[in-house]
């Protein structure tokens, strides 16, 4: 049976490991933020030596360049070890990581047009990367990418995705949706239009196809933007973070994550 995990590194940052298969999403950060924590020195020399569970990565994917998702100087590092292992990021990404690294450096740059996707394989990862809108009106020039990985268990993590309704709809498109927008929209489910999703291979029923959601803590805290992502997605789990340290809080979000979680316990999913 096929391994599903998730190993959390910090902030927003992950490796998913499924179907044989180790994606690392911004997990490669260096910053002195106000509010978010970096991981130890161990874990950036893991990822960038391949130590365990580190080990055999297959594909490396950027959300987008703010410094809590991505470091141009440490991702050129893991570069420049990993040669071997593509590194898929939108424009902005790569307009600051092509000076660090030569001219065949292993790097995918992809530029789908706002709230639509591409889908792609590498290294034997089906993926899809979506366009969504960045939350907060001072980053909308920013390109945000969400990715949905087809892993035999199909994964998306939205990076710093604003949930709205436009947002979830092109999520769906791209096939993180429980079944196609087309089925939800008969089902009332959520009103996403029929277009170009796809459903996860070899998904027969519900309950094999339900993805898992990885999201920053807004997605739960905000009772209605909650409501419309659970019903048009269907997520099996949805997998919080971008969470403060808690000694550095002064919104009070942890709090607020935690009392929606007891909120929204039996929303049909794990949280």
């Amino acid at each position: 049976m096929s391994t599903n995990k998730i190993h959390y590194i910090c902030n927003a940052g992950v490796m998913i490991e499924s179907g044989g298969k180790k994606v690392l999403i911004d997990g490669l950060i260096n910053h002195a933020h106000p509010i978010f924590d970096k991981y130890s020195p161990q874990i950036e020399t893991a990822v960038i030596n391949g130590e365990p569970p580190f080990d055999g990565l297959d594909l490396v994917l950027v959300t987008h360049f703010h410094s809590d998702h991505f470091d141009r100087h440490i991702m050129a590092g893991f570069c420049r070890a990993n040669p071997q292992v593509p590194v898929v990021g939108s424009p902005q990404v790569m307009d600051r990581l092509r000076p660090e690294l030569p001219v065949d450096a292993n790097l995918v740059e992809l530029s789908p047009p706002r709230y639509d996707h591409e889908r792609h394989e590498l290294q034997g990862v089906d993926f899809s990367a979506v366009s969504l809108l960045h939350s907060g009106k001072e980053y909308e020039d920013a390109i945000n990418l969400a990715y949905v990985l087809r892993l035999g268990k199909t994964f998306a993590h939205t990076g710093d995705a604003v949930n709205s309704r436009p947002n979830i709809q092109a999520l769906a498109r791209a096939g993180a949706a429980a079944v196609p927008p087309s089925a939800l929209a008969d089902s009332g489910l959520g009103d996403v239009q029929a277009g170009s999703a796809i459903s996860p291979p070899g998904s027969s029923t519900l309950a094999e196809s339900r993805p898992v959601i990885i999201a920053p803590f807004p997605y739960l805290t905000l009772p209605l933007a909650f409501k419309k992502f659970r019903n048009t997605l269907a997520p099996e789990c949805l997998f919080i973070l971008h969470l403060p340290n808690e000694h550095r809080d002064p919104g009070g979000w942890i709090a607020a994550t935690h009392n929606a979680w007891n909120k929204q316990r039996d929303a049909g999913m794990r949280i």
